[in-house]
């Protein structure tokens, strides 16, 4: 016989198995009793982390006197385990380390798990019962970055860390999870070592740690010759303790190629991580340079199409002609070359859709003049040219407005009407945020969010050509020399263009839709991979 060292308390079930263990034991007779040297049963090395073997608190408690008596513990109180008999040792089964390339990256060479198969003794002679071994992956201490500043990582709560080990046992490289302690919604990105707010798009690096190493039980080591246990034996004549090993690298002893496999998958960990130690980033989705795994990046853009499912607006365009669309109801890859990234960021906000506008006849007209007059100013502006530096003549400006003005504008073109919608305060025309104060135009006040709590901003190029600042009640600019106005100088927060040139000197570019909070109905219908 031999013991499986644990100290934790045996279920009510496994209890009962190995009491119908015990009692078909005796039935059965060791056969040392009569014959001693034919107790020596060779094994299968197997070893099993201490935490996970099956055990029981007090031996003398859950074993009957005739097996293991109470007096034999000698006073060791500080023992527990389970004797199992020799014939169920013999059935000890190993199955292979699953094949698993995605597991081999992400974790250490697995550990074995002792479990129990449903026991149906039928007669003394069946043996139905068997201990098997399972593999179950290493897990990790998950780390995330908690602010800017360089290291300062701090460790998950022990639910979504046991949670992100059991989605990295399956081999996933991308998964979302809510947090229980925030109540958010978290897209993991193995591939670039990320975690994404899908609501915020706030982005933070998260990192593997090593836990601490635990103890290996060897539970196949070779048992002397086994004899049945008398009143005054002790434990240790009855059977062999397992030898406790602490160094985890050496909790599974296999051929020399099977040694030379496991080195390898660990220096692949390593060189994973050294790897991945140099993205260290914790900030708004898209303030920095955009960095997202290939499996992410696909799944942010179904989760996105799936939100914009609720948006009128979108539905409407995704039912027109391609001709007929006003712009593109697909949404653009932040990975895309044409995502405008350096635009985006100002806006501090990563739950948004940028949609291209489509060249419509409107569009082509307005945008005709927009390029003859960008012409003429290189031509007026080029004596201010200094060296090889190019005159910056084409600025990116916001549009906040509700959903219908944003259909309007792509239909018609900019109006100016007598009753301004938010009002005049610097002169009569149409006003657009300047480029770094995009948060301005995204206020409920300009981009007033619909029924489903869809809002929509438009990105456009503009001529601000010479400017100054305007005043309230202004139609046109003061003289010759000027074209627009601004709110102040300098660092001006709005363009102010007058209604006598506005759609000359504005050309849309970009649709962007600010979406709603996500639901988790929406993130169940996104396949875990």
């Amino acid at each position: 016989m031999f013991i499986a060292d644990h100290k934790s308390n045996i279920s009510q079930s496994s209890r009962s198995q190995m009491q119908q263990m015990v009692s078909l034991g005796r039935k059965r007779r060791l056969s040392s009793h009569e014959n001693p040297g034919s107790a020596r049963t060779k094994i299968t090395r197997v070893l099993i982390p201490s935490s996970r073997a099956l055990g029981v608190s007090a031996l003398s408690k859950q074993l009957e006197p005739s097996i293991c008596p109470k007096e034999s513990l000698n006073g060791r109180r500080d023992i527990s385990g389970i004797i199992i008999p020799p014939f169920q040792a013999k059935n000890l089964q190993k199955t292979p380390v699953p094949d698993n390339a995605q597991l081999r990256e992400l974790a250490k060479p697995a550990v074995a798990d002792l479990s129990t198969t449903e026991s149906r003794y039928n007669s003394p002679n069946k043996r139905s019962s068997q201990i098997t071994i399972n593999f179950t992956p290493r897990r990790y201490k998950v780390e995330y970055k908690g602010s800017a500043g360089l290291g300062d990582y701090q460790e998950f709560p022990v639910k979504e860390n046991n949670d992100i080990n059991s989605h990295l046992s399956k081999g996933r490289k991308s998964f979302w999870l809510k947090s229980e302690s925030s109540g958010c919604y978290y897209l993991y990105d193995v591939e670039t070592m990320q975690q994404h707010n899908i609501n915020t798009g706030y982005r933070r690096s998260i990192r593997f740690s090593e836990p601490e190493p635990e103890p290996v039980i060897d539970l196949t080591v070779e048992p002397g010759d086994l004899i049945r246990a008398g009143s005054n034996d002790s434990i240790d004549s009855v059977c062999q303790i397992p030898v406790v090993t602490s160094n985890v690298g050496n909790f599974l002893q296999r051929s020399s190629a099977k040694r030379q496999e496991d080195h390898d998958m660990q220096e692949q960990l390593q060189q994973h991580q050294r790897h991945h130690q140099t993205i260290d980033y914790c900030g708004q989705a898209f303030a920095g340079a955009w960095l997202c795994g290939a499996i992410t990046n696909r799944k942010l853009l179904e989760i996105r199409r799936l939100q914009l499912q609720g948006s009128w607006l979108m539905n409407e365009m995704r039912g027109l002609p391609t001709h007929e669309q006003l712009f593109d109801p697909e949404p653009i890859s932040p990975s895309d070359s044409r995502f405008p990234m350096e635009q985006i960021k100002y806006l501090g906000c990563g739950g948004l859709t940028v949609h291209e506008v489509r060249q419509t006849r409107m569009w082509k007209r307005s945008r005709s003049h927009f390029d003859l007059l960008l012409k003429e100013e290189k031509d007026y502006f080029s004596i201010y040219k200094k060296g090889d530096t190019p005159l910056h003549l084409v600025h990116f400006g916001w549009h906040g407005a509700p959903a219908e003005s944003i259909k309007g504008i792509l239909e018609c073109g900019f109006l100016s009407v007598p009753t301004a919608r938010v009002g005049r305060c610097y002169g009569h025309g149409i006003y657009l945020a300047t480029k770094k104060y995009a948060t301005y135009s995204k206020r409920d006040r300009f981009s007033v969010p619909d029924a489903a709590g869809f809002k929509y901003l438009l990105l456009c190029e503009v001529l601000p050509g010479t400017v100054e600042v305007s005043k309230s009640g202004q139609t046109h600019p003061s003289s010759n020399l000027t074209h627009s106005g601004v709110d102040r100088m300098p660092k001006p927060m709005m363009h102010v263009f007058f209604t006598h040139d506005m759609n000359v000197r504005i050309s849309p570019k970009f649709v962007v839709c600010i979406l709603p909070p996500v639901t988790e109905h929406i993130l169940s219908r996104v396949q875990q991979e």
